[in-house]
């Protein structure tokens, strides 16, 4: 079970003894530490784990309560050496409600994925002391900004829990009406499977982008591509609907992946594809090598843009199976080594191109869809936490733009051919605010780490702006209200950041611009984007430009918005 302790300054406090139900207690901000009830473990929170390196810690009870492995990673903090969890757990918690911390859920993190620059990020301030804590068999100390109490349990009759509007509904067994092709009903039929999941994913909408008055014709242009979309969204009252969507997750034990497994290949039977097939995983007679492995080989896993926009989809979704191992596509760049390793998998857990190993456990979760809004959310939750948390934007003063004229990226073209004369007016535009902000130009290898960059773009970046192109995904670490410019070739048109904005409700706008050669480089209208960055620098989305559940019925006591 786990035991709320005390309030501190938003914070909580937790000690760990055995898994179970919740006893709640009051801290000393409430009335003495008397009153205590008891939930079941059901409703969503995040928060971390911290603890001293004690022997205790390796006890095989306080693993069973806290998942898989001994305390690997070192962290340091004010020169004292602790370990790091991040973890996890489904609270039910009457009488409290979350505040400050999204929506999302994470899950098991072991390895040292959070050294000290990233405990301080979250808010760690050191060993929280309460005359509270009791029957602690495990004293481990505890953070989270997740929990405010609303009111006593006493007077309360009707409690609705706080929900993530956008999670999925999780299936588990195969019933007499479940559709065979479901996964718990499926996976009776797949050699060595022994459980399975199938997740049912909220319908929602979105709105269109943010387009410039002085060039009425791009929003025709973008509405006129969007049927390019038709394999999951569609157009309906004005806004792009994207329905119901399901996923698989399934358990395989004693098994191995055959040599034809297809990694970092763009063919239908990959991860992610339309056709992804657990018929590469086949069952092993031989000794287990590995004991738990998630398969990730989605197509160019070594690139950032796919781990984020595929990778990512396959981690979140099952991260409630959190793995020791993770197989997938050969050696990626350094910002994907960094992911893997902020994911909890050090470089001698990831298992490039390898049909080799034998697996006690392998979690399959190639069937994700590739947009909604509680993968974004979680994938953020899982790689950069910190991102998911409010910034004043009034502290934010640089406009970030993603140059393609540096002679930096991998693939040529795109160029922005007036960027000097477009880059000259957003300063005069700067200057006239006179907000002390700042126009920088994006150079990745100004970044020590990839965390260093999270960390940047989240705390300083009130805009960004730029060619399409993968400097952009970039602004997937900026706070929500940071407003999002591309200019897009007519040439090649490309949703992928309209719906990576559009599902953090970030400001997105599009010029689309025809491109005066074969490489789609282009002649930016300045007056256009100045136009747009004078109107919604400083202007958040309006309600009805929201991110909005999609449900079939519409009365107002459903309260679907």
């Amino acid at each position: 079970m786990m035991k709320i302790i005390t309030q501190f300054s938003g914070s909580a406090l937790f000690h760990v003894s055995l898994p179970g139900a919740l006893p709640l207690d009051n801290g000393p901000n409430w009335p003495a530490c008397q009153h205590k009830r008891i939930a079941p473990l059901e409703h969503i929170a995040s928060y971390s784990v911290f603890t001293q390196p004690r022997n205790q810690l390796r006890d095989p009870k306080i693993q069973e309560g806290l998942g898989r492995g001994p305390c690997t990673g070192a962290v340091r903090r004010e020169g004292k050496p602790k370990c790091s969890w991040k973890v996890k757990r489904s609270v039910r918690l009457p009488g409290w409600e979350l505040r400050m911390m999204p929506r999302v859920a994470v899950h098991y993190h072991w390895g040292s994925a959070y050294r000290s620059d990233a405990l301080s990020k979250i808010g760690y301030t050191g060993t929280f002391k309460t005359s509270c804590i009791h029957n602690a068999a495990y004293p481990i100390v505890a953070y989270t900004v997740s929990f405010a109490p609303v009111h006593h349990l006493q007077n309360q009759t009707h409690w609705r829990p706080h929900r993530d509007r956008f999670h999925p509904l999780r299936l588990t067994e195969c019933t007499g009406t479940t559709p065979e092709y479901y996964a718990p009903c499926l996976a009776r039929t797949l050699p060595n499977a022994v459980s399975a999941e199938e997740l049912i994913y909220p319908a929602f909408t979105i709105g269109p982008p943010i387009f410039a008055a002085s060039r009425p014709q791009d929003a025709e242009r973008w509405w006129n591509t969007t049927w390019m979309m038709w394999e999951r969204a569609y157009k309906m009252k004005g806004r792009m609907r994207y329905p119901e969507k399901h996923g698989h997750i399934y358990v395989f034990q004693n098994v191995t992946l055959s040599v034809s497994t297809p990694f970092d290949k763009w063919i239908m039977q990959s991860c992610m594809s339309g056709l992804a097939t657990t018929s590469h995983v086949v069952p092993s007679s031989d000794k287990p090598t590995h004991d738990s492995v998630l398969l990730a080989n989605f197509p160019d896993s070594w690139s950032m843009q796919h781990f984020l926009d595929r990778g990512m989809r396959v981690v979140a979704q099952s991260r409630d199976h959190q793995t020791r191992y993770v197989a997938t596509g050969r050696e990626g760049h350094k910002s994907v080594e960094e992911f893997w390793s902020y994911l909890g998998y050090a470089a001698n857990q990831v298992l490039h191109s390898d049909t080799s190993f034998v697996a006690s456990q392998l979690i399959w979760s190639c069937r994700a869809p590739l947009i909604h809004p509680w993968l974004t959310r979680r994938s953020l939750s899982l790689l950069s936490p910190d991102s998911l948390q409010p910034v004043d934007k009034s502290t934010r003063k640089l406009i970030l733009y993603m140059t393609r004229s540096n002679g930096l990226n991998l693939n040529a073209g795109r160029e922005v051919l007036n960027e000097d004369i477009l880059l000259g007016d957003i300063r005069t535009l700067l200057d006239k605010r006179g907000k002390r902000e700042q126009l920088t130009i994006f150079n990745h290898e100004d970044f020590p780490s990839t965390d260093a960059l999270m960390r940047y773009v989240h705390q300083n970046v009130k805009a960004v702006i730029g060619p399409h192109g993968s400097a952009l995904h970039n602004h997937f670490w900026s706070a929500e209200d940071t407003l999002l410019i591309e200019f897009m070739p007519t040439s090649r048109p490309d949703f992928a950041f309209y719906e990576a904005a559009r599902m953090r409700d970030q400001p997105y706008a599009v010029l689309m611009i025809d491109p005066v050669d074969d490489e789609h480089n282009m002649e930016v209208d300045v007056p256009a984007v100045v136009d747009i960055l004078s109107e919604r620098l400083d202007q958040p989305l309006d309600m009805s430009e929201r991110l909005k559940v999609a449900y079939d019925w519409e009365a107002e006591e459903l309260g679907v918005n």
